[in-house]
């Protein structure tokens, strides 16, 4: 059948358990291939491990995605490596995330004649 071309996270909802399982799965999506975590508004709920201003909630983990997305205009240290090798492009729709998963290619600078 080949590779995975689309993960659609429907788990637990747990705070612990949504970025363990994009560290573990992620990897194994074929480029051109999207992932996507449903019912995120839990991470506004206590009784799920997040909360608004928890440290838990999943979107606080965004903007270091984000950040290491874009690493090639930093020297900061980058995380989840197993992510932002490979991550393109990362969607936000209400209580659905989705990352795009290709090629990264470092950017490059032309200089026009």
């Amino acid at each position: 059948m080949g590779g995975v071309d689309i993960i659609l996270d429907d788990g637990s909802h747990q705070m612990a358990h949504i970025p363990k399982t994009l560290k573990f799965l992620f990897p194994k999506l074929n480029f051109g291939g999207i992932y996507m975590i449903e019912d995120l508004h839990t991470s506004y709920w206590r009784h799920f491990g997040g909360g608004f201003d928890s440290k838990d909630n999943f979107f606080n983990l965004l903007p270091s995605i984000i950040h290491n997305i874009h690493r090639w205009y930093h020297k900061r240290n980058t995380a989840n490596e197993s992510i932002i090798d490979s991550c393109t492009g990362i969607h936000i729709h209400d209580s659905i995330l989705v990352f795009e998963k290709n090629i990264v290619y470092a950017p490059t600078h032309s200089k026009l004649a």
